[in-house]
Parts: structure tokens; sequence; C-alpha cells
């Protein structure tokens, strides 16, 4: 649908073509990740802050296989992920992942720059 004008579009398709190319972002964005996480060198030309960044979610998913893998098939966005990834361990990272899949990434920012990685710990 690229060489589609926008503007020409019903509103359910430009809907669906919105979602579409999400999604196609959210896979692309986990495999930039993975590369990031595999050579650290290979984002030296990325801004310094945001490839920090993608250094620390990256380094984080290599750990996390379920958050990792919701992120693969773009059931959560990178935001979500950024958040979850803060608090996120193999322990706790189902209750994370089911929040993340129930609230919108704001919501997921608040929840987790509040809290701890215990907090998320089942008991």
């Amino acid at each position: 649908m690229s060489d589609i004008d926008p503007r020409t579009l019903a509103n359910g398709d430009l809907a669906a073509e919105v979602a579409t190319l999400s999604a196609q972002l959210d896979v692309a964005e986990h495999r930039l990740l993975a590369l990031i996480g595999a050579n650290s060198t290979a984002a030296s030309a990325i801004a310094t802050t945001v490839c920090r960044r993608w250094r620390r979610v990256a380094k984080a998913l290599a750990e996390l296989p379920h958050i990792s893998t919701a992120f693969s098939r773009a059931e959560v966005s990178y935001s979500k992920v950024r958040a979850m990834t803060r608090v996120a361990t193999p322990g706790n990272e189902a209750p994370l992942l089911y929040m993340a899949k129930e609230a919108s990434a704001a919501q997921l920012e608040t929840l987790t720059s509040s809290t701890s990685p215990t907090d998320w710990s089942p008991r």
C-alpha cells in the first residue's frame, strides 16, 4: 500500500495500514536490539544516549525469553519493553508481561518507574 496516497484510503483501510506498519516496526526494532546485543559496536554511529538505552534493553532481553518473544511477535511495543526491562527478572517477567498487554505504555512506565524488581517477584 505504500504507493497509495493515504488521504484516499477509507478509515478502516488506513487504520489497518497503521496497525500493520506499527507491528512491522516493533519486529524490526526487536531485530535491531538483537544485533546490538550480539555486538555492541554495531551501534557506534547512533547517538550515545539512545545507544546506551538500546544496549541496556538488548542485554536485558537476552535474559528475558518471554518478553523477548512477545516483542519479536509485536505483541508489545518497544516503549513497553523498555519500561519492563528496568525491573524485569527471569522470575518476574510473567506478571510484567501480563500487565504490559493490558496497560498503556504510559501506565506501564509509571508502574515500573516507581517499583523495583522485588516488587514484581512472586511471593
